[in-house]
């Protein structure tokens, strides 16, 4: 037995490779850890907004959003924290659309100004997420309603021999589709 923190044991393992005993798992650890304190995790908003491809960010620490306290457990090298929020959060545990919701809480109120956000979750989110999205989103702020609304919403549709404004405000002279000569 191995103790890799406060009252966590493991079994450690030993790996050929690296010719030494692996690192406890920290999915393993935070599971420990909920079956121990009985608290709620979801796993954080940069986690879910990089693998909705909302960010480039990649995680550098191991963040658990909780229904507990908010605490750092140290696991062998490594630091897990533990960020208390909010109940209306937490209650998007286990729905299909909490990385949806984690996603947006991590990038705040001005991530409905950015161009990217609506077009990225309309082709990443399966029907059935955007439908629970929807279902659940008087638990979700205020500002975040218009993202889900857009999201929800059609596709324009380019018309042909429509003239479209340049970025400028004035009119442009080139159709959506491009002739061909």
């Amino acid at each position: 037995m191995r103790r890799v923190g406060r009252g966590l044991y493991d079994l450690p393992q030993y790996n050929d490779f690296v010719k030494g005993l692996v690192p406890a798992d920290h999915c393993k650890v935070v599971d420990a850890i909920v079956r121990r304190d009985g608290i709620r995790v979801m796993r954080g908003g940069l986690m879910a907004a990089n693998e909705l491809h909302l960010t480039n960010c990649v995680p550098a620490q191991i963040v658990y959003m909780t229904d507990g306290v908010s605490r750092n457990v140290k696991v062998g090298r490594r630091t897990i924290r533990f960020q208390h929020v909010g109940r209306k959060l937490m209650a998007w545990r286990g729905r299909p659309a909490a990385p949806v919701a984690r996603a947006l809480d991590w990038l705040g109120p001005h991530a409905s100004q950015d161009p990217q956000i609506i077009p990225t979750l309309r082709r990443v989110l399966p029907d059935y997420v955007k439908d629970d999205l929807v279902r659940n989103c008087s638990d979700l702020p205020k500002w975040a309603l218009p993202i889900v609304h857009a999201v929800m919403a059609p596709e324009e549709q380019p018309v042909a021999g429509r003239r479209r404004r340049s970025s400028a405000g004035v009119r442009g002279t080139a159709p959506l589709e491009s002739a061909t000569a």
